[in-house]
């Protein structure tokens, strides 16, 4: 899908560190790019929210970050 709406929330499941929100940009192709900081090791949640003209996606994917 070309001309979507991105953005991206960090959170960590076990630890109250708050969030880091984020914008992705597209890259081609309906190819997109986010780029963001995690402050430690663990368990994360990756809450994305997606727009493209009416069409709304919001989703959750675990990440797990290592040392």
């Amino acid at each position: 899908v070309t001309g979507a709406k991105i953005s991206g929330a960090l959170s960590m499941k076990e630890m109250d560190h708050g969030k880091t929100e984020f914008e992705f940009t597209e890259k081609g192709h309906g190819v997109y790019e986010g780029i963001s900081k995690v402050e430690m090791s663990g368990e994360w949640n990756l809450h994305l929210n997606a727009e493209h003209g009416s069409d709304r996606l919001q989703q959750d994917i675990p990440i797990t970050v290592g040392d």
